[in-house]
């Protein structure tokens, strides 16, 4: 197993200006800001426990105990390698009423989704879909840059209980299959010339190029926290989007990091988003400077 604690690590400066560690996620990591208890207050549960009820086929009963993850962040492995308290919301936002609605609704029209990760640094979150995922995802694809894929498949693995066949009667192919891959953003090398780092954790099949799937639902966490990542992030939405133009973008923001500018980039090149209202996002994070934006093409279908 990853551990029975993580300890919360302050990011270097000048790599993360103002993004929140789950050390305070009310306060800015800027300038040493936020501020990291001593001793045992600087620990929390390593374990997030999900109840998987929210996606759940109708006829199927709920799980008897709520299922954990496990997780160790590791910042050698880079800005990534720590649990920001965006993509901890975002987690959270997946169990609430609001989001099963949603991805029962998304599912019902797709029948199963293929998901991609972007900048899944950790692969805290992708544990976080395959948890409530069993019975909605087909592919989950995870993907950063190549630094960040070791712990990323250690991640996962250690979480193996939520996409493996836990009996030997279960069918392995209805459970979702695991794909990490290497991707920068704005970046689709050609087929002949691509080398690529890959790895499939639940399957055979391997993908390996971000594009060999049409994805349903692209998601990510603090992925807009600096100007200069604006276009490149831009440019893989609308590639995808481009390959099915109904693939829809969840999106987490810290707001003090994502400028109006992104924003308007967005509306710019034909896309249009629509922020979360506070009483749909987790209690413990309505009233932060968090943002969860669903983002579309401006003539695709209503999500």
């Amino acid at each position: 197993t990853i551990g029975d604690k993580i300890h919360v690590m302050e990011p270097p400066q000048q790599i993360a200006p103002s993004r929140r560690s789950m050390a305070d996620p009310q306060g800015d990591v800027a300038g040493g800001g936020a501020a990291v208890p001593e001793a045992e207050e600087s620990v929390l549960p390593v374990v997030l426990t999900i109840v998987p009820t929210t996606t759940a086929a109708a006829h199927e009963p709920p799980p008897s105990q709520p299922l954990p993850i496990y997780f160790r962040p590791d910042w050698t492995a880079g800005i990534g390698g720590g649990l920001w308290s965006t993509g901890h919301a975002m987690a959270q936002y997946l169990e609430t009423p609001h989001a099963a609605q949603q991805l029962q609704h998304l599912a019902a029209r797709c029948q199963k989704l293929n998901v991609l990760e972007l900048g899944s640094g950790n692969g805290f979150l992708a544990a976080a879909w395959l948890a409530l995922g069993q019975h909605t995802l087909r592919n989950l694809v995870v993907t950063d840059t190549a630094e960040h894929l070791p712990l990323i498949q250690q991640t996962l693995q250690a979480n193996a209980h939520l996409y493996q066949p836990t009996t030997t009667t279960e069918p392995q192919q209805q459970q979702p299959r695991v794909h990490i891959l290497e991707h920068w953003w704005g970046v689709f090398p050609p087929r002949e010339t691509t080398t690529t780092t890959t790895a499939t954790l639940s399957s055979k099949t391997t993908i390996t190029h971000v594009d060999d799937l049409e994805y349903d639902l692209v998601v990510g966490t603090d992925c807009a926290y600096r100007s200069e990542l604006y276009q490149p992030l831009l440019d893989s939405f609308l590639h995808l989007m481009g390959i099915n133009p109904q693939c829809i973008v969840l999106l987490g923001c810290t707001m003090a990091d994502t400028t109006p500018a992104f924003f308007d980039l967005l509306r710019n090149n034909g896309l249009r988003y629509q922020r979360l209202q506070p009483q749909q996002l987790p209690l413990s994070y309505q009233g932060h400077s968090f943002g969860i934006f669903v983002i579309q093409k401006a003539n695709g279908a209503v999500a």
